[in-house]
């Protein structure tokens, strides 16, 4: 007896459509998984962009001002050196003279050079750098050296001019100790005083506490960038031809 085999071939593909249903249902669910978890990954990693360019230019900020504080205090250290040398001196030999803790001297170098540029400049007459901001102590130190100096050279001619028995008169009224004078002599070693240096490490502090929070900001979004990568790639055989047959 030879049976109808149209209830098998429609009981086939009934059961066929409600496991492709179920299946599909699955890899829908998955996919719709995967992409809230991908949008919510984005929407952290935009949060945390923000937050790395306020970082960022809050670090640079703080460089920015531990920089002026210190070339401030290094060039208020080098000034006599730069004077007493009138700029015949090395970039090296200056930054050897002065240094600062906390500083690296490559973070003064074109300053230094600079410096003695306008020392040099300076001494053959061009003042024409007088007036730009944060140069204004080592023009006015050059100018009291230039002033003594003249002054200096003056005296020198009155001197020279006087007759022998002027001179015995000016030495009988100027009798008493001769003590030695420190005028014109600057000790460039001696220590910066405690409160500059508790403000130039606390700068120093600000901007290493800075750039911490800086490179974890970065280190945290190449995670997050990692991770909606491996996202974005499908796992497993089915979930991978379901992605890919997606356009």
């Amino acid at each position: 007896m030879s049976g109808d085999p149209n209830w098998f071939l429609s009981t086939v593909a009934q059961s066929t459509a409600a496991l492709v249903a179920i299946i599909g249902g699955l890899l829908i669910s998955r996919l719709v998984s995967l992409a809230a978890d991908r949008d919510g990954l984005i929407r952290t990693r935009q949060r945390l962009n923000v937050e790395l360019i306020s970082a960022t230019t809050h670090a640079d900020k703080l460089r920015a001002q531990r920089l002026n504080d210190g070339w401030s205090t290094f060039l208020e250290f080098a000034t006599p050196q730069l004077v007493d040398s009138r700029g015949i001196i090395s970039t090296d030999d200056l930054l050897d003279e002065v240094s600062l803790r906390g500083f690296d001297d490559e973070e003064w170098r074109a300053d230094a050079s600079e410096s003695i540029e306008r020392t040099l400049a300076a001494y053959a007459g061009d003042v024409s750098g007088a007036r730009d901001v944060g140069w204004e102590p080592l023009y006015q130190a050059i100018e009291s050296r230039l002033a003594k100096e003249r002054a200096d050279a003056e005296r020198s001619a009155r001197e020279a001019a006087r007759s022998p028995v002027d001179k015995l008169i000016a030495q009988a009224f100027s009798r008493g100790p001769m003590l030695p004078t420190m005028s014109g002599v600057i000790n460039v070693s001696r220590p910066v005083d405690q409160t500059r240096y508790q403000t130039l490490d606390r700068r120093f502090e600000q901007q290493m506490d800075a750039d911490a929070a800086v490179r974890s900001l970065q280190a945290r979004i190449a995670d997050l960038d990692r991770e909606i990568s491996d996202i974005g790639r499908p796992r497993g055989i089915w979930v991978s031809a379901a992605m890919r047959s997606c356009p």
